[in-house]
C-alpha cells in the first residue's frame, strides 16, 4: 500500500506542471516554450535532489524512509488544491 501511495502521489506531483503551462506562460508574460525551460531547469534540480535524498536516506529502514518521504510529499503538494499562487 506504501508503494502504490508513493507512486500515485509522485506521478501526480510530476505531471502538474504540464497541466498548468499555459498559465505559467500567461503569469510571466513569456512564450510558451520559455515555460517549458522552467519546468526543464525544475526536472533537473529535483534529479540533483533526488540524488542528495537518495543519499541521506539510505541507513534508515526502508519502511521508515518511505513514509517520511511520502509525509513530506502530502504535506508539499495536498491533493485537491486547484489555486496555484505565482
Amino acid at each position: 500500500m506504501y508503494l502504490l501511495s508513493a507512486v500515485f502521489l509522485t506521478g501526480a506531483n510530476e505531471l502538474v506542471e504540464i497541466g498548468l503551462l499555459p498559465g505559467i506562460s500567461a503569469e510571466f508574460e513569456v512564450s510558451v516554450s520559455r515555460a517549458q525551460l522552467l519546468i526543464t531547469v525544475l526536472a533537473a534540480g529535483m534529479v540533483i535532489g533526488a540524488l542528495g535524498a537518495a543519499g541521506a536516506m539510505f541507513r534508515p529502514p526502508r519502511r521508515i524512509t518511505l513514509a517520511t518521504a511520502l509525509l513530506v510529499l502530502a504535506v508539499g503538494a495536498p491533493p485537491g488544491r486547484t489555486e496555484y499562487q505565482l
